[in-house]
């Protein structure tokens, strides 16, 4: 079964920042806490001079003056309520980052007011049209379906021929939903739209070597030692899109068919270097990779007891493989090196990356050794799984094949093993799959595209996931 990568592109929307605008609402509330209070206590001191008044007419009324002299106190907070005021005023509201989905190069491809209004509009349309055909073909849908059960499926349990009808009429909605919405769009903008990727940049395409650039190389030929991109974060942001539109692959954090989950920006993968070789870290927009807590990396907190051990036991798993046969001194430093990755300092930066821990240079000699270790040991099994799935891939001997498949095997395993004798570029590794479709020059257009309309690349960022 083959392996095939998912891109969804999102944008940020400048908005206030909450805790600043609580902050600023909080202080207008106290001015205007405090200057009720200013009125309740004039009122309450003209009515205690109307008493004093009263009392030196001889009509006293002592018990009643002694209560109003105990009336409400002022509240702790004794700033004027026009000092309040204006801290409430002068208090800066900092800008955070909303993150929304993008999936159309048209929507892309606007400044960012124009974006966020149009984008606003977009998703209250598709909603309402979403609710609308649901609506309206749930029922008929599903009486529908039943009727013409198959009869297989009518002798099931019927929590299992229930469950077969859900799945049939989720799928027919799915279907109405999406060509409900998509005329709908299409009539908003008075265009028809194109995704970003599946038309405006086809980085979908299968490419086993082009996957292990984005964060999946399982399945790459393991002789070119391809290295991902350095704009690319382990992990999928804590702070994802919220509910907007959606079009083609929408990120499901807890979808069970997905693994290798990362994301990038992109105004880092405009900065890579295409021509830098594949096997390199170099030139490859680490400086853009984007920050914070990630579904890999939260943050900001110490592993548990459990964890440490977990932690402890997955890198000497490693060190009994990698001792085995060694000569004494280099069995002690392969050693000292685990042990420095072992006690590396807990808790990570939110902005730390896991694929950082091999592939970056140590400074400590012995964890450089063991690194480097463990990278060739992850090779040489990467190679074997290769010589594997090699055996298992053509269920008819080779041997048996016409004369032309023959050939046509051949030569794609002589321009392998010559790309792996010679190395490769990241431009080649885009350029080498089953279509004819020029990635690069894709992504350099659309690049232009954003800059010449006035969009900032750095709004930008990319949700990669693979399946399979």
């Amino acid at each position: 079964m083959g392996c095939d990568i998912h891109l969804a592109l999102e944008r940020g929307i400048f908005k206030p920042d909450p805790p600043t605008v609580a902050a600023r609402v909080y202080a207008l509330a106290l001015a205007k806490q405090l200057a009720s209070h200013e009125a309740a206590q004039e009122e309450a001191d003209a009515e205690r001079n109307a008493e004093q008044l009263a009392s030196e007419c001889g009509q006293a009324d002592w018990a009643h003056l002694m209560q109003t002299e105990e009336e409400e106190q002022p509240p702790a907070l004794l700033l004027p309520p026009e000092l309040w005021e204006r801290i409430a005023r002068t208090c800066p509201v900092t800008l955070c980052m909303d993150w929304v989905a993008c999936p159309f190069t048209q929507l892309a491809a606007l400044p960012r007011d124009a974006f966020e209004s149009k984008h606003d509009g977009l998703t209250a349309l598709i909603k309402s049209t979403a609710e609308a055909v649901s609506e309206e073909l749930k029922g008929r849908l599903e009486e529908e379906i039943r009727s013409s059960m198959p009869p297989e499926i009518a002798s099931m349990p019927s929590d299992e021929a229930q469950q077969w009808l859900s799945w049939q009429v989720q799928w027919g909605l799915d279907e109405a939903i999406s060509q409900a919405v998509s005329a709908a769009v299409v009539k908003e903008m008075g265009e028809v739209v194109t995704p970003v990727f599946g038309q405006e940049l086809q980085l979908e395409r299968r490419n086993y070597n082009a996957f292990a650039l984005f964060g999946h190389g399982s399945r790459a030929q393991s002789g070119l030692r391809i290295k991902r991109l350095g704009c690319v974060r382990s992990g999928w942001p804590l702070e994802m899109a919220r509910v907007g539109i959606g079009y083609g692959f929408i990120p499901e954090p807890d979808d069970p068919n997905l693994h290798s989950r990362h994301h990038c920006s992109l105004d880092g993968l405009f900065a890579v270097d295409w021509e830098e070789s594949c096997s390199s870290l170099e030139a490859s927009g680490r400086a853009l990779r984007p920050k914070g807590p990630t579904t890999d990396n939260r943050g900001g907190s110490c592993l548990t007891p459990e964890q440490l051990a977990e932690h402890a036991s997955s890198w000497r798993q490693h060190l009994r493989l990698l001792v085995k046969d060694q000569p004494e001194e280099r069995r002690a430093q392969l050693t000292r090196g685990c042990e420095v990755k072992i006690t590396a300092p807990w808790p990570r930066s939110a902005d730390h990356d896991s694929y950082d821990d091999l592939h970056d240079v140590a400074d400590d000699p012995d964890e450089r050794a063991f690194d480097e270790a463990v990278c060739e040991s992850l090779s040489r099994a990467e190679q074997e799984q290769e010589r594997l799935f090699a055996n298992l891939s053509i269920a008819t001997p080779e041997a048996e094949l016409p004369e032309a498949l023959r050939l046509e095997f051949a030569a794609a395993r002589e321009a392998a093993a010559e790309r792996i004798a010679r190395g490769q570029t990241r431009r080649e590794l885009l350029s080498v799959s089953w279509s004819d479709v020029d990635v690069l020059s894709q992504l350099i257009a659309f690049e232009t595209k954003l800059l010449e309309a006035g969009a900032e690349p750095a709004d930008f960022r990319v949700m990669i996931a693979f399946d399979n």
